[in-house]
């Protein structure tokens, strides 16, 4: 009994240690910042001009989004070369040099169509939207620098680059706010820390290879294209099992049932994105071993990543089962009160996704690309489903339903796939 006590106090002192848990601990800080940001912001703009800021959120999110693949394929690319780090410096200044050949035209061509982008979003001032716009240069950069710092599995500086975006985007967003400069002052803080964020994931070398001429950065990018690919079509999976239900919601149920489903589309991304990063950390442990032949440590990679996300899992689960309707009031307001019951149900499927996101990253990282088109595809079929659920019973209980055991159903395949393998 007391060598099975001192098992446990070992084995929960070296989770304590892991990187892993390091840096879902400093990622989920800075989600919950992000929360907070939202809802000061919520309280201080009121309804209507919050509106605004949410969907400059929602557009600066969405192209991180569609890029994060290339931040995933750039991960396993520096996992391989881990190595050379001069070589990995001088491939990341090269590919984003090659990028700002595309991306600087993009933002001026955007930039002298701002006026109507702005009055077809229903924008209210023009220059906030061209801010945001200023991420696109650094949209390559970005996923490229924070790829190389997971791929080296450089805890410091994730940990800095996390920590610093958060505090950049709050307290400089809240400082212009109080200054006078309202939505605009916000979207510039909002700015300023994707640069700040992406600058403290690079290390001093990573910057100076900017001064160096790269070669071959056609071939380098037509690699890491390539690498990204995979990732294209797991970020197209996310997208369908995340957030598929909310155009459905649109089209077959009644104005507040649809709103509240937006809400648990919101809980699901946040159980999610609260351990996306234990994705992003077995990609180049996997692909190191993978590399060396040691298929029993890339596996056993797989399996503490599984234990430490499924013990991480329960404390916010138990605590959203236990209360829901006091979490749904405080992050939506009283109204989303009714759609409380289903809550749990919302946080369970997004685990579930991020079970099966963990093994189809630790095939993409052993190589096997092929399983992410799959995946792909049974996200395409997971909808399909949802639609037809919806079309013979249109209820918010129906969907959320079907969805929950649809997605146990795929983790409990993508889980049954990685033992036969």
């Amino acid at each position: 009994m007391t060598s099975l006590s001192s098992g446990v106090q070992t084995r929960a002192r070296q989770l304590a240690r892991a990187p892993s848990t390091i840096i879902f601990l400093s990622a989920n800080i800075a989600n919950a910042a992000n929360l907070v940001f939202n809802m000061v912001f919520a309280r201080l703009m009121g309804p209507d001009l919050f509106s605004d800021l949410a969907l400059l959120l929602t557009l600066k999110l969405a192209a991180l989004s569609l890029f994060s693949a290339m931040q995933f394929g750039f991960s396993k690319i520096t996992a391989l070369m881990h190595a050379d780090e001069q070589r990995q410096a001088d491939m990341v200044a090269g590919l984003s040099k090659l990028s700002l050949k595309v991306s600087i035209p993009v933002f001026f061509l955007l930039f002298a169509g701002v006026d109507g982008l702005a009055r077809l979003l229903a924008m209210r001032d023009p220059m906030t939207l061209t801010l945001v716009l200023l991420i696109i240069p650094a949209l390559v950069p970005i996923s490229l620098y924070r790829g190389v710092a997971y791929g080296r599995i450089d805890v410091p500086r994730l940990v800095s680059s996390f920590q610093l975006e958060w505090v950049v985007r709050l307290l400089a967003g809240l400082a212009l706010w109080f200054a006078g400069f309202g939505l605009l002052g916000v979207t510039l803080a909002l700015v300023a820390s994707a640069y700040i964020g992406a600058l403290f994931a690079s290390r001093k070398s990573d910057r100076t290879a900017w001064r160096r001429r790269q070669a071959h950065s056609a071939s380098d990018g037509l690699l890491a294209l390539q690498a990204s690919a995979p990732f294209l079509a797991i970020q197209i999976a996310q997208i369908l099992m995340l957030d598929g239900e909310l155009f459905i919601a649109k089209a077959v149920l009644p104005g507040t049932e649809a709103g509240y489903l937006a809400g648990l589309g919101l809980i699901q991304r946040i159980f999610f994105f609260a351990f996306l990063s234990f994705a992003a950390l077995l990609l180049p442990m996997v692909a190191r071993k993978t590399a060396d032949q040691d298929t029993v440590g890339a596996r056993q990679d797989l399996s503490n990543m599984l234990a430490g996300l499924t013990a991480l899992a329960i404390i916010p689960l138990t605590v959203l089962t236990l209360f829901s309707p006091f979490i749904s009031a405080l992050l939506f307001g009283v109204a989303f009160r009714p759609m409380a019951p289903w809550a749990p149900m919302a946080a369970m499927s997004a685990l579930s996704f991020a079970i099966a996101h963990l093994a189809i990253t630790y095939f993409v990282a052993r190589d096997y690309t092929g399983r992410a088109y799959g995946f792909a595809g049974v996200a395409l079929l997971q909808f399909l489903a949802l639609v037809l659920v919806a079309s013979i019973w249109p209820s918010l209980a129906a969907i959320v339903t079907a969805k929950f055991f649809i997605m146990i159903a795929i983790a409990i395949g993508a889980i049954a796939m990685v033992a036969r393998t």
